[in-house]
């Protein structure tokens, strides 16, 4: 069973299948390789939800066990550091990503929104003691005004992100939307 694909940029084909990501094969269907099997330290990226391009020839790929990323033109993966990044847990689902107009990349998790900020290399994150009506965030998306909407399983928030001596602070207004049926 596939979950997700991403064509790099030379034409090839990654998907994500149980057991990891791995490189397709068009002309059969078959899978080339595996990526743990060329880098090991993926061996516990099993269940790899989604592959979210996030440059030429590189996407994110999220699952049940965290996330890594993965340059396809260089053979390179990076997996966010638990020791440096303070707000990362490996073992925690991943369910979306968006990059905003400032650069920012936002994570929907089952555990709040984890926010990378590559030129700094910072990671934020924002849960329910930051405003979020809940923890669980199913998708992210940002408007024309550079506002960014969250949902949750309690409902629809509003973000407003805001840059102050280099370090960003995200306003999570009480303006929770309650999802309601007329």
């Amino acid at each position: 069973m596939s979950r997700a694909l991403y064509e790099d940029s030379r034409g090839n084909y990654w998907t994500s299948v149980n057991g990891g990501v791995g490189l397709l094969n068009p002309n059969d269907g078959t899978i080339e390789f595996m990526l743990h099997e060329r880098h090991p330290e993926l061996k516990n990226f099993k269940l790899i939800h989604s592959l979210c391009p996030i440059g030429k020839d590189c996407f994110a790929a999220m699952g049940d066990n965290g996330l890594f990323y993965y340059d396809a033109g260089k053979d390179e993966v990076q997996i966010p550091d638990i020791c440096k990044d303070k707000y990362y847990k490996p073992g925690i689902k991943y369910f979306g990503l968006l990059t905003d107009v400032r650069g920012l990349q936002w994570f929907a998790t089952e555990d709040g929104i984890r926010i990378w900020d590559k030129k700094s290399g910072r990671l934020y994150l924002l849960t329910t003691a930051e405003g979020l009506p809940n923890n669980a965030v199913s998708s992210i998306l940002e408007d024309r005004d550079g506002v960014v909407w969250a949902s949750t399983l309690n409902g629809i928030c509003k973000i407003i992100p805001r840059e102050w001596h280099l370090v960003w602070r995200m306003d999570c207004k009480a303006e929770c939307f309650m999802t309601m049926r007329h």
